[in-house]
């Protein structure tokens, strides 16, 4: 039986096995997954799942299993350790045996890219530019290496709710259905509907993303976060709110718009930034070069703290980082740098002043001091 269930396995994952096939599965899986002999072996059913969630979270990248196999997945990873005939599936690592699928999904809510709320998903990064993602209400097009251009469907009138999110190292330029676009920011998530109501167009985000919204005075473009919201006809501005944070803020680079949040509301002109926090809004001036340079794939840093500069690159590297005999308030840098660069070119760049060396030690950068 397990020569069968395996071959069926690899059907599923290369999307080769129809909807019968896929239901024969999942009995099978189900009546060997609630057997309990390979608990002996291998430990509690809990502890397994843990242990094969924890090495594809660290070891995969890629991610093209879509949410209609993942509670398969799950018994999947359960009977595979079941299984006798399993060698090329497991790494042998003694108590921290491990499935790896070279290209599996995490969660929704963790995962980067494309998802609806009728279920549908789509890896971004991997989308090749020219190529398009096509369902019954809307049609994605990635025109280019960084821009994605929405596009109704124009023989449905069901609303559904597109969310794009971002990961640690990339950024997409979204154009919306009327016109408008948002260059969202890395680690960041809009959420927009596949084509706006008559009246109104509402929009959500967490994180970074700057708005250039299509003038229109019939409906009204409204921006809104866990904190704040933005109500704008036509204008531009900068939108940053994240979850983990209590401030956000609203930086108005052209036009008019209405900062509201927490029962508090300001009218913002250009050049003026609305800073929200629970005390209440505060307006002040803000650097529109320096608030932008997100849009024009750059860092700029200004005379900040080496600890805050290297979670910033870390981030965007996706590599971890370490300080050996440093304060960071000793070490405060003012610095514009292209986001294209590579790790390397970046660590020369900050060793340039002649008191810091960095080195990388696998997916680790080390950053110690020379005085």
């Amino acid at each position: 039986m397990e020569q069968s269930i395996l071959k069926s396995i690899i059907d599923i994952l290369s999307r080769k096995a129809d909807k019968e096939k896929l239901s024969d599965i999942d009995s099978e899986l189900l009546e060997t997954f609630q057997k309990d002999e390979w608990q002996l072996k291998y430990g509690a059913q809990d502890e397994v799942k843990n242990r094969i969630h924890q090495a594809v979270q660290a070891e995969t990248k890629k991610k093209i299993i879509s949410y209609n196999f993942k509670s398969t997945l799950s018994k999947i990873a359960a009977i595979l350790i079941a299984t006798l005939s399993i060698g090329y599936f497991l790494m042998k690592q003694g108590p921290k045996d491990t499935l790896i699928s070279k290209e599996q999904r995490t969660s929704k809510v963790e995962a980067s890219g494309l998802t609806t709320s009728d279920g549908a998903y789509k890896d971004l990064h991997a989308m090749k530019v020219g190529e398009s993602f096509t369902n019954d209400k809307f049609t994605l097009v990635k025109s280019s290496a960084a821009v994605l251009r929405i596009e109704p469907n124009d023989d449905t009138k069901e609303i559904i709710q597109i969310n794009i999110k971002t990961a640690g190292n990339e950024t997409y330029r979204i154009e919306l259905e009327d016109q408008s676009s948002v260059t969202l920011d890395v680690n960041s998530e809009l959420s927009f509907p596949n084509r706006f109501v008559e009246n109104s167009r509402i929009v959500t985000v967490e994180g970074r993303a700057y708005f250039e919204v299509q003038t229109d005075t019939a409906r009204p473009f409204i921006v809104k976060s866990n904190k704040i919201e933005a109500l704008v006809t036509g204008t531009s501005f900068v939108f940053s709110s994240k979850k983990d944070e209590k401030s956000a803020s609203i930086s108005l680079i052209e036009g008019r718009l209405q900062i509201k949040g927490n029962n508090h509301s300001k009218l913002l002109k250009p050049g003026q930034k609305g800073h929200f926090s629970p005390d209440g809004i505060k307006v002040s001036a803000f650097d529109e070069y320096e608030t932008l340079a997100f849009t024009r794939n750059e860092f700029i840093f200004n005379d900040q703290p080496i600890n805050e500069i290297m979670a910033v690159l870390s981030n965007w590297y996706r590599m971890e980082y370490s300080l050996k005999n440093v304060d960071p308030e000793a070490f405060r840098f003012t610095l514009k740098i292209d986001r294209k660069k590579s790790i390397q070119e970046v660590l020369e760049i900050i060793e340039m002043t002649g008191d810091l060396k960095a080195s990388i030690v696998g997916n680790k950068i080390i950053i110690s001091s020379m005085k």
